[in-house]
């Protein structure tokens, strides 16, 4: 097993992501337009958005009012990663039923010119000091306040079928 924490990632020169990047850490054009405001949803709700058909047509600009935002949902922490490539922790989400969906904490250095850099630096603090090693399986429920993001679909555990995500997080509670 290998443990990584974010300072070692960047020492390391990890890659910031490449499919909407700026988009993922709100550095993108539209950020200004993200509501800070949480607004409460869950898990079924946002799996039923429809996505659009190629998310990465967008590679810089949101699509609204999906990717403006912010989202505070309640739910079981059923999986944390780190994701070598680009220094992020993958979280994976479940309401009651079953459903899931991913939310990520981008590195922050790969964010630092965000709008919510404080913010993004603040839950990777949160995270590395709950789990000391990953991946992990907790099975906690947490509180994860994001904003919204339609990821590319790829095949990894824990993607909603919409390839809806909370991207970046912005903050988490440990119930």
């Amino acid at each position: 097993m290998i443990v990584t924490s974010l300072g070692a990632c960047a020492a390391l020169g990890r890659n910031c992501g490449f499919e909407r990047q700026p988009v993922k850490v709100a550095e993108d054009r539209d950020a200004e337009l993200v509501s800070p405001i949480p607004h409460d949803t869950t898990i079924a709700a946002l799996t039923a958005i429809p996505a659009p058909r190629q998310p990465r047509e967008r590679y810089d600009t949101r699509y609204a009012p999906v990717e403006t935002t912010t989202y505070r949902l309640r739910a079981t922490l059923r999986g944390i990663s780190l994701f070598e490539e680009d220094g992020d922790y993958d979280l994976i989400l479940a309401d009651q039923v079953g459903r899931m969906m991913i939310a990520e904490a981008p590195n922050p250095a790969c964010a630092a010119g965000s709008r919510f850099s404080r913010e993004i630096a603040q839950v990777q603090r949160r995270i590395e000091a709950r789990f000391r090693m990953l991946p992990a399986d907790p099975r906690t429920p947490v509180t994860v306040t994001g904003i919204g993001f339609f990821d590319v679909k790829h095949d990894v555990p824990g993607q909603a079928p919409n390839g809806i995500e909370l991207h970046p997080i912005l903050a988490i509670e440990w119930r």
